[in-house]
């Protein structure tokens, strides 16, 4: 019966007509069991490693989220006190053309006062030198 079960061109008995026990440990003896519980162990203890070295990713990359969450909302403060200084810089430059003005208008009765003191200077000679010769 042995041969019309066995397929054609095989030479030996099928899986199913072995005994258990000539079997070998990966098909299911004593010897499989534990060999697949110490399997079963290193896969767990795999996994589980696998989990621990994720949540310790995680929590490395929380904490550099926070740490980037903190330096960003240094920038931004330091950028609004940038940006405060910009606007009062740009307010003290809206004053300065008054200033400009006041300066020309100073430069101008400068220039003013110094003909005059130049007419006054000549008139002077000019009187020293009419009273010198009488």
């Amino acid at each position: 019966m042995a041969d019309a079960a066995a397929p054609a061109g095989s030479s030996g008995p099928s899986p199913a007509e072995t005994p258990r026990s000539s079997m070998g440990p990966a098909t299911g003896g004593p010897m499989a069991e534990a060999e697949l519980a110490k399997f079963y162990t290193h896969v767990g203890r795999l996994a589980e490693c696998e989990m621990r070295v994720l949540a310790e990713d995680w929590t490395f990359l929380g904490e550099v989220n926070a740490m980037h969450a903190a330096r960003f909302s240094e920038l931004c403060s330091d950028a609004d006190h940038v940006l405060r200084a910009v606007g009062d810089v740009k307010a003290k430059i809206a004053e300065l053309p008054e200033y400009f003005k006041l300066i020309d208008d100073l430069d101008g009765s400068l220039a003013a006062l110094e003909a005059a003191a130049v007419k006054l200077d000549q008139y002077s000679r000019a009187l020293e030198k009419r009273f010198a010769s009488q």
